[in-house]
């Protein structure tokens, strides 16, 4: 896991951020190659540790991670699912969490990794966790591309993750705010001005 400091801020210009995006993001906090070679090597890692994993991604936030981590595989045997998971609005977890999408009993003596975005307040892979148990997997892991640095106490601990960073809400590589900024191909901490201008 590579750690990110709490006072990493990469200007825009840095990583010549398109132009329509300036107005919405504070500052860059991981740029695009950074993400990829750090992807690469979680790749390697699962590559190493597995002869047959099921994969279950957790969808929308994950899928760019994910297909990511699909092209460094190489002749790793392993199935796929995905399953609809949503928590948030506006800046914060609402505590309400909808998993749709999946036939968990599917995951029967699986050796299971789940993959999310972020380990965020852990209410979302809470319940997520609690679906797959029930299904009784051989195995079970997760992997995160970020982990947050937080006050919260959610005694989760994901196996294979990308980064440690810094409290900040961010956006980018397909994390979203309200559903806009996923396209974004750099992690960066979202702006005041982006809060308030698409807030629901």
């Amino acid at each position: 896991m590579e750690r990110i400091s709490d006072d990493r801020k990469i200007s825009k210009e840095d990583v010549l951020l398109e132009e329509k995006y300036y107005d919405d993001v504070e500052y860059v906090l991981i740029p695009h190659d950074d993400l990829l070679n750090n992807i690469k090597n979680l790749a390697g890692r699962i590559r190493n540790d597995y002869k047959e994993v099921y994969f279950l991604c957790v969808l929308e936030g994950a899928k760019v991670f994910y297909d990511e981590l699909k092209k460094h595989l190489g002749n790793l045997k392993f199935e796929e699912g995905f399953v609809s998971a949503k928590s948030y609005s506006n800046t914060g977890s609402t505590g309400d969490i909808r998993v749709k999408g999946f036939d968990f009993d599917e995951l029967k003596e699986k050796n299971v990794l789940i993959v999310d975005d972020i380990l965020d307040t852990g209410r979302t892979l809470h319940k997520i966790l609690k679906d797959v148990k029930r299904s009784k997997p051989q195995s079970l892991e997760i992997s995160v591309l970020f982990e947050k640095r937080n006050n919260y106490e959610h005694g989760l601990k994901a196996k294979y993750t990308g980064f440690s960073i810094p409290d900040k809400f961010i956006i980018g590589f397909g994390m979203d705010y309200n559903e806009k900024f996923r396209e974004l191909k750099h992690t960066c901490v979202i702006s005041k001005n982006a809060i308030e201008k698409y807030k629901v």
